[in-house]
């Protein structure tokens, strides 16, 4: 009967089970008796504490009855949908101890499993509300502190008391002071002042906060441009795009779409900021991939166009200069979308 009052019976078979039947059967003076774990999957061969495993969670009535315990302790790694609630609210009705494993653990060894914790314990555990004498303290302690402030202060309340009497000459029938008009006026001023000066100080730091956005962006435009001095077999270009603000619609591209043959495209968004900023970018990526797919130029503005008609703004439009160097040939194929007339300088220094 003795040994009966001391049976444990683990729901749970995974790490947190073995390390508690551990910790149960290397005391020195074991208190407890570890009668078997229940899981719904069978512990694999080999498995610490495989031959424990005494059934399923469907089976745990059966298995209450079998080796009757007088503890069930819960060591099931997850519990969502596991835990047979009703045979466990059974077996509290009568008299096994139902405990959770970290609050068994804790009893037996004296200590807590960090490892083990989960965040809603931390939420949800008794040990974080205030204990009823420290509120009892806290009260007497803040009571006291305002009792000593108004012993320190009484003597400036009553100053500011007999000011204002000596001040108020006769009573209110007797009409203002000829000045008192002037005066809140004054007051008024400096509140107004004050309220202007905070409301400053809120503008700046968001206009600052936006400076440093747009510093973010216009750095990051410069990424997706291409760099200023680009070599391309006998080929060398020069390029380089200065937006009037932050960021700007202008850009440029150089893009290699095969061995011998190198394309060059110069774009224009109508405005300036942030939304020709997004639609430079949207236009330079579309383009740049479209052309080392197939290398078109034609079918690369095309789709370009298709791209970017049904979405753009109705305020705002794309113009574009896009040509492709062929050395092995010797030619130029370029479409002219829209954009200022292209400049041809002979060796000679001929230009058309």
């Amino acid at each position: 009967m003795r040994d009966q009052s001391r049976r444990v019976l683990i729901l749970g078979s995974g790490p947190q089970a073995t390390a508690l039947i551990e910790e149960i059967e290397s005391a020195q003076t074991p208190r407890y008796i570890v009668c078997g774990t229940v899981d719904d999957q069978e512990p694999a061969a080999g498995a610490p504490y495989q031959d424990r495993w005494l059934g399923p969670c469907d089976s745990l009535p059966e298995i209450i009855n079998r080796v009757h315990p007088a503890f069930i302790v819960v060591a099931l790694a997850d519990r969502r949908d596991r835990l047979p609630l009703h045979t466990l609210l059974d077996a509290r009705v009568r008299g096994i101890v139902v405990e959770d494993a970290l609050d068994f653990s804790e009893r037996l060894m004296g200590k807590l499993a960090i490892e083990a914790i989960r965040p809603s314990m931390l939420i949800l555990a008794k040990g974080f509300r205030n204990h009823g004498t420290a509120d009892v303290i806290a009260r007497a302690v803040s009571i006291l502190g305002a009792l000593v402030g108004l012993v320190l202060c009484a003597p400036l309340l009553v100053a500011i008391g007999l000011a204002v009497k000596l001040d108020s000459r006769g009573s209110m029938a007797q009409g203002l002071r000829p000045n008192a008009s002037a005066f809140c006026v004054a007051l008024s001023r400096i509140a107004s002042l004050a309220l202007a000066n905070l409301k400053r100080i809120e503008m700046e730091k968001r206009e600052e906060r936006i400076r440093s956005d747009l510093a973010a962006a216009a750095v990051a435009q410069k990424w997706i441009m291409p760099q200023r001095v680009t070599a391309h077999g006998p080929l060398t270009c020069i390029g380089e795009s200065r937006p009037g603000q932050y960021v700007g619609g202008d850009f440029f591209d150089i893009i290699p779409v095969s061995g011998e043959r190198l394309a060059v495209a110069v774009g224009d968004v109508t405005g300036k900021g942030i939304t020709a900023s997004v639609l430079m970018t949207a236009t330079q990526g579309f383009l740049h991939a479209s052309l080392l797919a197939h290398g078109e130029v034609a079918h690369a503005v095309d789709q370009l166009n298709r791209f970017i008609q049904p979405r753009r703004p109705e305020s705002r439009f794309v113009t574009m200069w896009l040509g492709v160097f062929d050395v092995a040939n010797k030619t130029l194929t370029y479409v002219d979308a829209g954009h200022s007339f292209a400049i041809l300088q002979h060796l000679h220094l001929r230009v058309e």
